[in-house]
């Protein structure tokens, strides 16, 4: 069995291989829009992303951890792998929306461990790793305290 990945190492390639996507997304508009069901769009920029993020991810020293895109599905390791949405929203992307993301996650026994997810057109990236905390764009960030939301007027 795989033991826990390391976290310190793997950080690192997810926002290499996130830089390379936004770059990606922003030089590149949808030309093709394909519905794999009845309300899942996928595009051709879509299907660049993950290409491009996954062969960063495999050749980068991570082969022992597994890959499931949402365009092509699992390969690899079912025990430790990175998880992409290489564009969530794709139809913001294609109106020139910019309510956009993409999203990658590290995943170790069923438990998410590690994400990384950049808004490439708001210019916001945020992350996270188990034990670490979180951050957006370097700075720490915090779950609300508020116990209880309520709607309304008083």
């Amino acid at each position: 069995m795989l033991s826990a990945p390391d976290l310190t190492a793997a950080l690192p390639a997810a926002q290499t291989a996130i830089d390379h996507a936004v770059t990606h997304v922003l030089g590149h508009q949808p030309r093709n829009i394909r519905y794999k069901g009845d309300r899942d769009p996928v595009s051709d920029v879509d299907e660049g992303v993950e290409h491009l993020v996954r062969q960063l991810l495999t050749a980068d020293g991570h082969s022992e951890i597994g890959f499931m895109g949402e365009e092509t599905g699992a390969v690899g390791n079912p025990d430790t792998y990175w998880v992409l949405d290489p564009i969530d929203g794709t139809i913001n992307h294609h109106h020139n929306n910019p309510l956009c993301a993409i999203a990658l996650g590290l995943v170790h026994h069923h438990q998410p461990v590690l994400g990384v997810t950049a808004l490439p057109f708001l210019g916001h990236r945020y992350w996270a790793t188990h034990g670490q905390g979180a951050y957006r764009d370097g700075d720490p960030i915090t779950a609300s305290r508020v116990a209880a939301v309520v709607c309304g007027k008083k």
